[in-house]
């Protein structure tokens, strides 16, 4: 199993499974040519694990749909560059 204590998974507990999302299908050319990325969503027991940022975000994105209006969400992209 997936462990994750403060999260609700604990070892006993069964296993989290990454599933690809196609429409999150992105080619990615500039690093190399045929190369794609695809996020995955995590899932337990074939259902979406509920403390997943991707799963919380769409979740949030129905709620405020439901309330009739629309989200504008902005991610901060952080990274190092390193050399050897």
């Amino acid at each position: 199993g997936y462990a994750v204590g403060a999260m609700g998974q604990e070892p006993k507990d069964p296993d989290l499974m990454a599933m690809p999302d196609p429409d999150s299908f992105t080619p990615i050319p500039f690093i190399k040519e045929g190369l794609a990325i695809v996020h995955c969503d995590p899932h337990v027991n074939g259902q979406p694990w509920p403390y997943a940022p991707r799963v919380i975000l769409r979740s949030l994105i129905e709620r405020c749909a439901d309330a009739g209006f629309e989200p504008w969400v902005g991610a901060e992209i952080e990274y190092f560059l390193l050399s050897r």
